[in-house]
């Protein structure tokens, strides 16, 4: 699959926000599927999940796979070529840009997700939002002397 660079380093930058935690491997590890939906990155930190979304890149055949973050993030940052050709191998992800590099992949395994009932969301006033979101700042404390409410 060919990948526009700059397209795909828009799209780590995004979910480089979500760092990887001691306590849970696969958060040291990316998803990255296509579909029909398009070109779809996912991470977690454990408690947070983000799902960057790309729809210009569809597919007919469904794939996914599961990276080593760090190590697929540094690779596609230091290349220099418009567009680089990701293609899954037994145990790697091959990565052409540059040259041709070997990424750490996860085989058989289900990356965790997040479920979201879409009929349970509904729209909110943004006034109303920003004073709700002033209230809880204001009752936050700023030390973590005062107790509970700290960070």
């Amino acid at each position: 699959m060919k990948v526009n660079t700059k397209l795909l380093k828009t799209m780590l930058g995004k979910v480089g926000s979500c760092k990887p935690t001691n306590i849970l491997e696969i958060t040291n590890y990316y998803e990255l599927e296509f579909s029909e939906k398009g070109f779809i990155i996912r991470a977690t930190d454990g408690t947070n999940y983000m799902t960057v979304i790309d729809e210009d890149y569809t597919q007919d055949e469904n794939f996914s796979v599961i990276v080593k973050a760090d190590q697929f993030t540094k690779l596609i940052n230091k290349t220099t070529k418009e567009e680089v050709t990701l293609t899954v191998k037994s145990d790697y992800l091959e990565v052409k840009g540059n040259g041709t590099y070997k990424v750490e992949i996860v085989a058989d395994e289900e990356y965790p997700t997040h479920s979201l009932d879409m009929e349970e969301f509904g729209e909110i006033q943004l006034e109303g939002f920003k004073n709700a979101m002033q209230g809880a700042r204001n009752a936050k404390s700023q030390t973590a002397n005062d107790g509970v409410l700290f960070s």
